[in-house]
């Protein structure tokens, strides 16, 4: 669910798999939150969905906020948790799977679209400094994996091209 968070007038977008549930609940418990999800019944949203619900003025003139992940390591996460039943590689080529990356969430084309980014490896610190939010009681253990054991090359290089615009600008690596 995105949430708007008037008082600091910001937009946190929460792409699948990057501790945005988290990061959403302690949303949920600030007094100037709205939920879009709330209001429209819709899920975890890209840009494009938000901006068919709020005002252009809003969209316009609040921060806009993301957190982010590793592709690899947020496609391994999104596997073990939705895909068990069949391999990685098919997975990649669902519908589904292109529309959890960070690429579809957070980007126009090569162009990202959000302000600033809360990192999943900084996760705790970044949302303090960001939000002004702190989750470091979160007990959320997703990140005890290690992703490279989950992917072949050919997985490795499919994400390396659907997930170029999110690679090149944050600079993550496999």
């Amino acid at each position: 669910m995105t949430y708007l968070l008037h008082d600091k007038k910001i937009i946190y977008i929460r792409p699948h798999k990057t501790a945005s549930t988290t990061i959403a609940d302690h949303c949920a418990e600030l007094p100037e939150s709205e939920s879009l999800t709330k209001n429209t019944g819709m899920g975890n949203q890209s840009w494009e969905e938000i901006c068919k619900h709020i005002s252009p003025k809003i969209w316009n003139t609040y921060t806009k906020v993301a957190s982010i992940r590793n592709p690899w390591e947020q496609t391994a996460s999104y596997y073990l948790q939705y895909y068990t039943n069949t391999s990685m590689y098919e997975m990649l080529l669902t519908r589904e799977f292109h529309r959890s990356t960070i690429s579809h969430f957070l980007f126009d084309k090569e162009k990202c679209i959000v302000d600033k980014v809360i990192r999943f490896e900084n996760l705790v610190e970044d949302t303090k400094t960001i939000l002004g939010i702190d989750i470091s009681k979160h007990s959320n253990s997703s990140n005890a994996f290690d992703y490279r054991k989950v992917h072949t090359r050919a997985t490795r290089e499919y994400i390396r091209n659907v997930c170029a615009p999110e690679i090149k600008e944050f600079g993550y690596e496999y």
